[in-house]
């Protein structure tokens, strides 16, 4: 039989600030896998919470959804696939909620599963794991959303006793929505207000400034497969100003070069450092490990299980740098997922290679 009949979910959207990426994300990868090995479902999640089922496509742009389902419709969809690939980020897709539903019913999906995902998403216990094994990360305060709304004043005490300047971020939520820098003590009670405003986010981080140049690891392999780094890529801001959601999305917002221009020691430095947090969170499939480089050393920020594949997103520019095609590197994700397949997909995966 053909490559072509094995069928391939992609799920996108859902309830984040990081819904629009998603779809972009999403987009990216449908085109990707139709190009005649794989016949491609796509699945949306609505920000409401149902989820609307296309039939199989080539293109997202002519996708044609029915009705929207309940999310027990939807799995029962997915039950008749053989690999999903999730592409929300954000709540539910890198928190690992869509990963322990999948896992339940033992439908195979690309990527990592529950307890990197869930683990990665959450900066502080990641970088509490990374820092135990000596790789540096930066100093930080957790404000949860509780205590801020229980105890306002307190918080803002003990938060006004840090060293300034600080980065104040949603603890789990992505594309650094609801990032803000805080000069003065002051700007903590409104910089505290714009991240937990960011639906999804449960507490902040005050983390301590650091005036680097940012690098960022994509890292692909684990489980059966050998883990392996891409071309670190650099990251530079015009005028010193924040690698924030509007610089990573708006054409010119930051100027991101791979391979990265910084000496080959440190790209290997990088490398090596996010090879290492890769597997020490359990990661699969794929991720990309942020960094900041102070004095020649890489500082960890935060590990991404399922970052963006838009045209302008960091992964595919590390995909292309490495000597790939963004079609053959989808099906590798793919062909990495499918030994978690029931035999059916594993059979129809075989008798076509």
């Amino acid at each position: 039989m053909a490559e072509a009949e094995i069928d391939v979910a992609v799920l996108f959207g859902g309830p984040s600030a990081e819904h629009e990426i998603s779809v972009q994300s999403a987009a990216t990868v449908i085109r990707c896998l139709a190009k005649g090995k794989y016949r491609v479902h796509p699945v949306r999640l609505e920000r409401h919470g149902s989820w609307s089922v296309a039939t199989p496509c080539k293109d997202l742009g002519d996708a044609r959804f029915g009705d929207p389902c309940s999310v027990f419709q939807g799995l029962a969809h997915l039950q008749q696939v053989d690999v999903v690939f999730p592409c929300v980020h954000g709540e539910l897709g890198e928190d690992g909620k869509i990963q322990g539903m999948l896992d339940v019913l033992r439908i195979p999906y690309v990527g990592s599963g529950v307890r990197a995902s869930s683990v990665s998403m959450d900066k502080e216990k990641s970088k509490a794991l990374v820092q135990a094994v000596s790789i540096r990360v930066l100093p930080s305060l957790t404000v949860d959303r509780f205590r801020w709304q229980k105890d306002r004043q307190a918080v803002l005490e003990e938060l006004g006793c840090l060293s300034l300047p600080r980065i104040v971020k949603p603890l789990d939520a992505g594309s650094s929505v609801g990032l803000t820098r805080v000069d003065r003590p002051d700007q903590f009670e409104a910089a505290v207000e714009a991240g937990l405003s960011v639906e999804e986010c449960s507490a902040v981080v005050a983390e301590q400034f650091l005036a680097g140049e940012e690098m960022t690891c994509v890292v692909i392999g684990g489980g059966d497969h050998d883990v392996v780094a891409l071309p670190p890529i650099g990251i530079r801001v015009p005028g010193g100003g924040l690698f924030d959601y509007r610089a990573k999305y708006t054409p010119g917002g930051a100027e991101e070069i791979c391979p990265a221009p910084q000496p080959a020691e440190l790209q290997e430095a990088v490398k090596a450092a996010a090879c290492t947090i890769y597997r020490l969170l359990g990661c699969r499939g794929l991720a990309r490990v942020d960094f900041l480089i102070d004095d020649e050393t890489p500082v960890f920020l935060e590990c991404n299980t399922l970052p963006g594949m838009t045209d302008g997103s960091l992964a595919p520019k590390a995909v292309l740098a490495a000597g790939m095609t963004l079609e053959g590197f989808a099906d590798r994700l793919v062909r990495e997922a499918l030994p978690l397949a029931g035999p059916r997909a594993r059979t129809r995966a075989g008798s076509g290679s």
